[in-house]
């Protein structure tokens, strides 16, 4: 799947209950930055991340309007 900015993405933890935002693509680390949406608090994380498996993000929907 493409990451594309405004996507959001759930924890997979089961110990988290936290969405994240794409906010942008760092170019010169080629890391992707992320916001919680609950906090604001803005990261980076590495791309391989986005798998929806353990120690990742799943796949939720393509913008905030989506979410249930």
């Amino acid at each position: 799947m493409k990451l594309k900015k405004g996507q959001i993405w759930k924890e997979v933890d089961k110990r988290f209950d936290r969405y994240i935002e794409i906010v942008g693509l760092d170019q010169r680390s080629r890391r992707i930055v992320i916001k919680n949406i609950e906090t604001g608090r803005s990261t980076t994380a590495r791309h391989n991340r986005f798998n929806g498996k353990s120690h990742g993000y799943e796949f939720i929907c393509d913008n905030k309007s989506m979410l249930p």
